[in-house]
């Protein structure tokens, strides 16, 4: 605002050059078991009422069950989906070409999809992939009572979860799209896992 006022010669200089702008930090969290059940309950009726569709249902499920980004999951083709093997294999994501080793529970939602498109998840209202995921994460947050937790949350809980149940740090980066198994939130992740034990 002042480098605007500054530009139009509104005010002679702006006070506040060099000043570093405060980045808020971002707040990471794990759903509880109790929040993670919620949420599975939670789908489950809102898809039987008919307020979910079930490929939102099915998105927010790998999302949760897989650790992969939102972005992963909404634009999934099936020429990435290798059910026989159970993997997904991401030619281009966020970091680069990425492989997801998709757990039991999630092969079977993705094997119960139609195949009506080259998008596994594929909008109703047009030819491309769902949308709206966010506005679907935000409607069942609220419904099942879960009070601040962001979609990418889902991807921390997955990590925390498989961490606890044994999973080796170097698979959960790998799963995660984390080139270096110390990364900082591999290392989180196990540290919630330590905590969330005593």
């Amino acid at each position: 605002m002042l480098e605007f006022g500054v530009s139009r010669k509104l005010i002679a200089d702006n006070p506040a050059r060099g000043v570093d702008l405060f980045k808020p930090e971002t707040k990471e969290r794990t759903l509880t078991q109790t929040e993670v059940g919620a949420l599975a309950r939670g789908i489950a009726i809102l898809e039987e009422l008919g307020m979910l569709s079930s490929n939102m249902a099915a998105a927010i499920k790998l999302l949760l069950l897989t650790g992969a980004r939102k972005n992963e999951i909404a634009t999934l083709r099936w020429d990435y989906v290798d059910l026989e093997r159970g993997l997904l294999l991401l030619p281009d994501s966020k970091t680069g070409a990425k492989v997801i080793p998709l757990p039991a529970a999630a092969a079977r939602i993705i094997a119960d999809l139609p195949r009506k498109s080259e998008w596994v998840l594929p909008s109703s209202r047009s030819e491309g992939p769902i949308v709206g995921l966010q506005k679907a994460w935000e409607m069942i947050r609220v419904w099942c009572g879960i009070e601040d937790a962001r979609i990418h949350d889902l991807r921390h809980s997955f990590a925390t979860y498989a961490v606890s149940d044994g999973a080796s740090l170097y698979l959960v980066g790998k799963a995660l799209g984390q080139a270096d198994p110390h990364h900082r939130a591999v290392r989180t992740c196990q540290r919630r896992s330590r905590e969330s034990r005593r």
